[in-house]
């Protein structure tokens, strides 16, 4: 039985070109909009990743 998920959305990075900001950084925006909560924040983690977790 699934206890929860977690959604992984990478921060977008303009020197990256398969890491578009416009696709990630909304991707984010629209999540957090939804009342996904942030667990951990960029800079909290080496690879500047945010966490959310999402109840079942």
């Amino acid at each position: 039985m699934r206890q929860g998920l977690i959604v992984f959305v990478l921060h977008g990075d303009a020197k990256e070109p398969t890491r578009p900001p416009a696709f990630y950084d909304e991707t984010h925006a629209f999540l957090v909009s939804c009342g996904i909560p942030e667990i951990w924040r960029r800079g909290d983690m080496s690879n500047n990743a945010t966490i959310h977790l999402m109840p079942m």
